[in-house]
């Protein structure tokens, strides 16, 4: 099974290609529930798990102090040399989300204005700790940003099936919550080109665990949205109806 070291390199020219769509539309989501412009301008924003930068280098160009948060490597060389290229004022460092004290990038307590975790939050193991470490982070009244694949309709065996008025998303193993991976395209052996994250998996977890952990952890959802899938070029029509992401703002008391 494929890891994010594998796969840096295909995410990094998928998001800056012609596929970025769909990133594109998590990018905007988030920066809705943030406030837009003037949301974030002037405000210190942590982009947590950052990738290869791009919802970071919107940040900034909105006029954000961002300090950007990622663990592999190669993804965090390529958000640098963007960074060097056009010089924004990030501030990179290396760390997951389970761990941002001292032993991580050594983010202090209460100074963060907002969160964001832009497809992100489902590939952590120990949502509990990462959770608990935004809490940590932000300012009391600072907000949380969640994006992530919408659990009941992205999960394992979740797929498109005949009905009566073409195909319809149908639900798998949406309660069985836990690793899951679909592992590489059907008739392929050995490496090969990835084609979709899903090779590489997630943790799936219900609505409900969500919502839980997060209350648990002291931060309260202010706004939920689901976006459907078509708004992107070359969106595949049978999301139009269908939600595609989760998007979630939780605030700290």
């Amino acid at each position: 099974m494929p890891t994010w070291d594998d796969a840096a390199q295909w995410y990094v020219d998928g998001v800056r290609g012609a596929g970025r769509g769909f990133n594109d539309l998590a990018a905007r989501v988030t920066l809705d529930l943030l406030g837009g412009p003037d949301g974030v301008a002037g405000r210190r924003v942590l982009d947590l798990g950052c990738g290869e930068g791009h919802v970071a280098r919107r940040l900034a160009r909105l006029g954000a102090r961002v300090v950007a948060v990622e663990p592999t490597a190669a993804l965090l060389d390529a958000a640098r040399a963007a960074e060097r290229a056009e010089p924004l004022g990030i501030d990179y460092r290396t760390g997951g989300a389970e761990d941002l004290g001292p032993a991580g990038p050594g983010l202090a307590d209460a100074r963060l204005d907002a969160v964001c975790a832009v497809l992100v939050l489902h590939h952590v193991a120990d949502l509990g700790a990462a959770l608990g470490h935004v809490h940590r982070v932000l300012r009391p009244g600072g907000a949380l940003v969640v994006v992530l694949p919408h659990p009941w309709t992205d999960h394992d065996g979740a797929r498109w099936v005949p009905g009566p008025g073409g195909e319809q998303r149908a639900v798998g193993a949406y309660r069985r919550e836990g690793y899951w991976s679909s592992g590489p395209a059907a008739g392929v052996t050995g490496p090969a080109p990835l084609t979709s994250v899903r090779e590489i998996g997630w943790y799936h977890r219900t609505l409900g665990t969500w919502l839980t952990v997060l209350g648990r952890t002291g931060l309260v959802v202010h706004e939920v949205r689901e976006p459907a899938g078509d708004d992107v070029p070359g969106a595949d029509p049978r999301w139009a109806d269908v939600p595609r992401l989760l998007a979630l703002r939780a605030v700290r008391r």
